[in-house]
């Protein structure tokens, strides 16, 4: 069976992109086997992820745009070696669309937390046009590739260096996101700002896990921002994380505010527990830009109200970094440049 050209694919993932617009509407048994496999996947956060691949990554004429900015020619296709993440909802999509739209074959190791709907999208694939088996292998092991692109931590980052250092490679390790605040801020744009905090359940690393606010802010607008999650109280995965961290900063005297679903304290470090947030105070705010700067290895994207705070590439609107498009790249690596300058 002959593999398709890159207009043939572009127009398979397009139709793709209305498939799956129409199944967030209609739900099928798989969100409910997604849940039972893996009790993060959420129906909400399921339909979360898919609208996103379908507003950001499948629209029709933004796909198109993006594609037409790598000059993809037919060559003889490179396998290609994917290790996905399964911390969200089909998080490992965006390299696979990329290894297609550059003509590789994918040799896809998926995660075990996310293999019922990532599946899916293969099945939808192939149903849209059998050809795409050609282009899509699902592996238990990556043995011989020609190049390899691995999302994890940074424990398992030093085992694919260990074994994939050889091949062209992405490597991609714990990242973690930022939100700065300037005070001047609305209640829509700090409502916006509270899904950075906890769509998906905080669980990516383009969620704000720490926030800069100025000296004598006022919490309370923030935490009133806040009301329309507190359903995540009914959530038992997310609220045993919470209970154990109020438990271990109780413990340890460590302060703290909490309204009884998120916990907000202040700590310098980048990193934050599931269900909580750290804050640091700032008196200049180009001591902050500063401080991100060098620390930008560790750093997946910065939010602010207005995504033009401090100039930086990776600078999002409140409510937007989950929301990336096609030339967001994880970790500001071009995924496509990579794919199309393989020898």
């Amino acid at each position: 069976m002959e593999m398709m050209n890159k207009s043939e694919r572009l127009e398979l993932l397009s139709a793709l992109g209305s498939e799956l617009s129409n199944w967030q509407e209609e739900f099928g048994s798989e969100a409910l086997q997604a849940y039972h496999a893996n009790n993060w996947f959420t129906k909400d956060n399921v339909r979360l992820a898919l609208k996103a691949i379908c507003d950001r990554f499948l629209e029709r004429s933004q796909l198109f745009f993006w594609a037409d900015s790598y000059p993809v020619t037919q060559v003889k296709p490179k396998k290609i070696g994917l290790i996905m993440a399964g911390n969200l909802p089909l998080v490992g999509f965006q390299d696979m669309l990329a290894v297609f739209v550059a003509g590789h074959q994918a040799l896809i190791k998926l995660s075990s937390k996310d293999e019922v709907l990532m599946k899916f999208i293969l099945d939808k694939m192939n149903q849209l046009d059998p050809r795409t088996k050609e282009h899509f292998f699902l592996v238990d092991r990556i043995q011989s590739p020609d190049a390899v692109i691995a999302t994890g931590s940074n424990n398992s980052g030093r085992y694919f260096e260990y074994y994939f250092g050889k091949y062209p490679h992405i490597i991609r390790k714990n990242r973690n996101s930022l939100g700065i605040i300037s005070g001047n801020e609305t209640r829509v744009e700090l409502e916006a700002l509270c899904h950075d905090f906890l769509d998906f359940f905080g669980l990516g690393c383009r969620n704000v896990s720490k926030i800069y606010i100025p000296e004598k802010y006022d919490f309370k607008l923030l935490w009133d921002s806040l009301d329309s999650f507190a359903e995540l109280r009914n959530h038992h995965k997310y609220m045993n994380n919470y209970d154990y961290n109020y438990a271990v900063y109780l413990l340890n005297n460590e302060t703290f505010f909490t309204n009884g679903f998120l916990i907000l304290k202040e700590d310098t470090s980048l990193l934050s527990r599931i269900a909580c947030v750290h804050y640091e105070y700032y008196t200049d705010l180009n001591a902050v830009i500063s401080e991100i700067e060098a620390a930008k290895d560790q750093v997946q994207c910065v939010a602010s109200g207005t995504g033009k705070l401090t100039g930086m590439k990776n600078e999002v609107k409140f409510g937007l970094t989950q929301q990336p498009g096609l030339f967001d790249y994880a970790d500001g690596v071009d995924t496509m440049e990579f794919l199309i300058h393989l020898e």
